[in-house]
Formats: structure tokens, C-alpha cells, sequence
């Protein structure tokens, strides 16, 4: 989130960034890729896999802060990864990742 009153916003080796407002989802996502996204909203809950990838990083949250006391669950791995998603978490970041799909 970029507040009104933030002076800049930096960020590296990221996608192009996206308003949340301007994402069309008529129905939560059951295949994504990387980036932040809402759970229920974006995403839905579910077991989730990503094939393997160098450097791959991803995290559960519990809001988007930035807090490192919002991460419920993270990894970061060059091998398979499988993660569930919890109904209960507000969001799932990634990066370097390959393509997420429900199992």
C-alpha cells in the first residue's frame, strides 16, 4: 500500500506493479504468479505447488504492512515448493517463483 503521505516507493527485480482496483477476478484465482495477493479476493485457499526455480521466495501474511510480525509462513527454496493456503490468511506474496497451481 502507498499512502498520500509516503515521499517514494523503490523496489527491484519485481514485474510491472498494478492497482489491486484496476485487477479483474470475477471468481479467486486457482493458478497465479508472482506478486502480493488478497486470499478469498485473489486467490482462493486451497495446497498450492510451484515446479522448482532459483531463489524462489514466498510468504503467507496476515496483512501488508510490510511487518515482519505479519509473515505466518515463509521459505525461500530452490526446490518444488507446495504451501497451504489458509481461508484464515489475508494474503501470499512470491518472487522468483514459477507459475503457483492448486493441487
Amino acid at each position: 500500500e502507498i499512502l498520500p503521505s509516503d515521499v517514494g516507493f523503490d523496489s527491484s527485480r519485481c514485474e510491472e506493479w498494478i492497482l489491486v482496483d484496476q485487477i479483474e477476478s470475477d471468481t479467486p484465482r486457482t493458478v497465479f504468479g508472482n506478486g502480493t495477493w488478497r486470499i478469498g479476493i485473489d486467490v482462493q485457499p486451497g495446497t498450492y505447488f510451484t515446479e522448482a526455480s532459483d531463489g524462489c521466495y514466498w510468504q503467507r501474511l496476515t496483512g501488508f504492512s510490510g511487518s515482519l510480525s505479519e509473515i505466518l509462513a515463509n521459505d525461500n527454496t530452490d526446490a518444488r515448493a507446495i504451501v497451504e493456503i489458509l481461508p484464515s490468511d489475508v494474503g501470499f506474496d512470491s518472487s522468483r517463483c514459477e507459475e503457483w497451481k492448486q493441487e
